[in-house]
């Protein structure tokens, strides 16, 4: 579930908080 909304907003361009 992490997981998911880690890539989620990632791609949304918060790359800095959750594509650590």
């Amino acid at each position: 579930m992490f997981l998911f909304f880690r890539w989620f907003f990632g791609r949304w361009g918060n790359r800095s908080y959750y594509d650590a």
